[in-house]
């Protein structure tokens, strides 16, 4: 089974994450967040929904394709 660290879009590894991704199997998943939507995609009509979901399809691939 994999392991994951879980970072927000945008959110820069810590020293403790790059070292636990250095000496593990640790993956990361980011996720989007509402708060760093880029106008291009608020242009394109996403909003927090389709973020959630683009989110959750992302733990659904991980979980479920490994």
């Amino acid at each position: 089974a994999n392991s994951y660290i879980f970072m927000l879009e945008n959110e820069e590894e810590t020293e403790i994450i790059k070292t636990i991704r250095k000496n593990t199997s640790v993956s990361s998943l980011t996720f989007k967040n509402i708060t760093n939507i880029t106008d291009e995609e608020r242009n394109n009509r996403e909003d927090y929904i389709k973020l959630m979901n683009e989110n959750l399809e992302l733990i659904k691939k991980e979980t479920y394709n490994q």
